[in-house]
């Protein structure tokens, strides 16, 4: 342990030479100290002209914790009428409040979910970190604890962002023989609960994806990862069918149907130009022939997956002819408002679509650019996700 003190100086700094990551000695913002028997009246001088430290840690000979003096609490005390004659001559034990008390080593989760739940609440928020031995190691407030987990939240969310990514990239772009793949897909919170999926799995079949997770966030990015990497090792030779009911059923079994998701799940053979596709309650799939758009009315529907243990998906097959463009989406597209609450909705998508097939100018860069000039300075509300298949 390090130990600051300066001569001109009552305050002794303990810093601690090794912290463990998983410890609440972790996030402890203060470490100064100052002896129970010192006068007060020095205090409050050294605290006027030390205006950051905040609290201060009272300390018996040996450097145990006896409790803590409040910089406002004190000068609040010296405000007061006949306050400076009072504690003019007093010692800083007379003056000193307890505060709770915790292990150094104490794990910092724990200790988080007790103190921000309530069950450590105190009237002024100043927790005392001890060593084995009793001696003072440092302290900590509920502001220290709020602001660090914002902080690793955020830095989580941030990678979690970064990795969904990478998980995307390379499915944007996709093309083969007689089929061209554009997909484009944005969060709302970083992370999100959309997926899009393009593989070529033989010389003329293809599987394209889309899935909208239940939900925002964490929890939906987590089936996120998971829908993806079945996606990615599944043996898709075994059909459409085998596919669906295996991701149905490891949703049901790790998730224990509180978290669903919609989607549209496509198969296409461009020598026989068709498409077999199973909509699992999604329902937002269009046709654009000619640049208009038509609906794919599905005569067989579908339960998300997620809901019910066992399923038999029903199928569509589509004869498509070269022109055509496949357009599913999320309705985070749709349902994105305006500063004055009207949403983008399904005639401004068509729209931007059709211009974008008009004039030959990539999806990707037409209705994205339609969408954030629709929104303006709006936060994205939901996530935001479409795919494409051109047959060429």
């Amino acid at each position: 342990m390090s130990y600051a003190r300066s001569e001109s100086t009552l305050l002794v700094e303990h810093r601690p030479q090794k912290v463990y990551t998983t410890s609440i000695l972790k996030i402890a913002g203060q470490y100064w100290t100052i002896r129970y028997d010192e006068a007060v009246r020095d205090l409050a001088e050294e605290l006027r002209a030390r205006s950051t430290i905040p609290v201060v840690a009272v300390v018996d000979e040996d450097g145990r914790a006896m409790g803590i003096v409040r910089m406002a609490r004190l000068f609040e005390m010296l405000g007061k009428p006949f306050g400076l004659e009072i504690l003019g001559k007093a010692r800083v034990a007379e003056i000193t409040e307890d505060a709770p008390r915790l292990p150094a080593g104490a794990e910092l989760f724990g200790v988080a979910e007790e103190t921000l739940s309530g069950q450590r609440a105190d009237h002024h928020g100043w927790h005392l970190l001890e060593y084995e031995d009793g001696r003072f190691a440092g302290l900590f407030s509920a502001q220290d604890l709020s602001e660090y987990l914002s902080k690793i939240t955020r830095e989580d969310i941030e990678h979690a962002g970064r990795l969904q990514e990478r998980l995307i990239a390379g499915h944007d772009d996709v093309s083969g023989k007689g089929w061209r793949f554009e997909g484009w897909s944005r969060s709302a919170k970083g992370i999100g609960g959309d997926l899009y999926y393009a593989k070529a799995y033989s010389d003329d079949e293809s599987f394209f994806c889309l899935s909208d997770i239940s939900g925002k966030g964490v929890s939906a990015s987590v089936l996120v990862s998971m829908a993806y990497g079945m996606l990615r090792m599944h043996d898709h030779a075994r059909g459409l069918d085998h596919l669906i009911r295996t991701v149905n059923a490891t949703v049901v079994e790790a998730f224990h149907l509180e978290k669903y998701l919609t989607g549209v799940f496509m198969t296409w053979n461009s020598t026989t130009r068709k498409l077999t596709l199973a909509d699992m309650g999604h329902s937002h799939c269009l046709v654009f022939r000619h640049g208009s758009p038509g609906r794919i009315k599905s005569l067989k529907t579908n339960l998300p997956l997620g809901i019910e243990p066992d399923i038999t998906p029903q199928m569509n097959i589509l004869s498509l002819k070269p022109g055509d463009v496949v357009f599913i989406y999320s309705d985070g597209l749709t349902e994105q408002e305006d500063a004055n609450g009207v949403e983008f909705g399904e005639k401004r998508l068509w729209n931007a679509v059709s211009s974008s097939l008009k004039e030959g100018i990539p999806i990707a860069r037409v209705l994205p650019a339609a969408f954030d000039a629709h929104r303006g300075s709006v936060p994205l509300q939901d996530d935001a996700t479409f795919v494409a298949l051109h047959v060429v």
